[in-house]
């Protein structure tokens, strides 16, 4: 029997975006929407634009979201979502994760990723913004602040 590419429920396809994150930045006691360079690997089914994601067709998507930070001090790294439908962002206080990702000087990086599944409509937009926790400096970084979505 003969090999066919992915599929998804009832015989579909599968699309797939995959972005990485593009500048430094301090995160330390403050929100920051996190800005993805050009995807890496494309789909007509949602696209990026800086920090903001906009959905091209209904259906469900999985979001896989990575955000990685540089430390010297106890760091608490979080990811909060925030998803416009038409009225403006709001934050989806059900889609955050966070984690204690930097402990001291010679634990001086970590990372904290959200996972998660989004029912979504054409023209849905969504942003996802690091926040770190701490006493100090906390730096996002380009290495290891990753994007990936498929729509299913």
């Amino acid at each position: 029997m003969g090999e066919t590419g992915p599929t998804g429920p009832a015989g579909g396809s599968l699309s797939v975006l995959k972005a990485k994150g593009t500048a430094t930045s301090s995160v330390a006691n403050t929100s920051v929407d996190i800005a993805w360079d050009t995807p890496t690997i494309n789909t007509t089914d949602c696209s990026v634009s800086g920090a903001e994601i906009t959905i091209g067709a209904d259906g469900v998507y999985l979001f896989d979201v990575t955000a990685r930070t540089t430390s010297a001090n106890r760091t608490e790294l979080i990811i909060h979502t925030s998803i416009d439908t038409g009225g403006g962002y709001a934050e989806d206080t059900d889609e955050i994760v966070s984690d204690y990702v930097a402990r001291d000087t010679d634990q001086d990086t970590g990372a904290v990723s959200l996972h998660t599944a989004l029912d979504l409509d054409d023209g849905d937009k969504i942003k996802f913004t690091a926040e770190g926790d701490c006493d100090g400096t906390c730096v996002l970084m380009t290495a290891g602040t990753i994007l990936r979505i498929i729509q299913i």
